[in-house]
């Protein structure tokens, strides 16, 4: 994994893992050169686990996602002002189009080292919403 920025302060715990990796409980968050300005979520317990993540607040200036008191006991915060959120971005058509996550906040406790993938109810904001799409085909 050369090109890879992290540190020890980067592993995070999961304790309930993630959504389908569910025994997955301990990820590095780092910065990969030329990737930027994704941030990788990767697993440590297992070989080619790794997801695409940005930080919601650099690109989604609205994005307030009601976080659960469960959820922010569960991270150790009073308030989600507390934690970084992260979305998870999926890549369609080749990376033509680009989308984010918004129904399955990553949230970081990032004092506690502490993470947790935060599911929220239907509705409240899409599982496919476009960031990018159609981009132009360069040659």
């Amino acid at each position: 994994m050369s090109g890879l920025r992290a540190t020890e302060q980067a592993v995070f715990h999961f304790p309930q893992g993630l959504p389908g990796f569910e025994d997955l409980s301990r990820f590095l968050l780092c910065e990969r050169e030329g990737l930027e300005p994704l941030t990788l979520l990767i697993a440590l317990d297992v070989a080619d686990v790794a997801l695409p993540l940005l930080r919601s607040a650099e690109f989604l200036s609205d994005y307030s996602p009601p976080i659960p008191s469960s959820d922010l006991e569960a991270l150790e915060v009073r308030s989600v002002e507390e934690l970084e959120l992260f979305v998870v971005v999926t890549f369609d058509g080749g990376g033509d189009n680009v989308a984010v996550n918004l129904m399955a906040p990553i949230c970081v406790n990032l004092t506690r080292r502490l993470g947790r993938q935060v599911v929220l109810p239907d509705g409240t904001y899409p599982l496919h919403y476009p960031l990018v799409g159609s981009l132009p085909k360069t040659k």
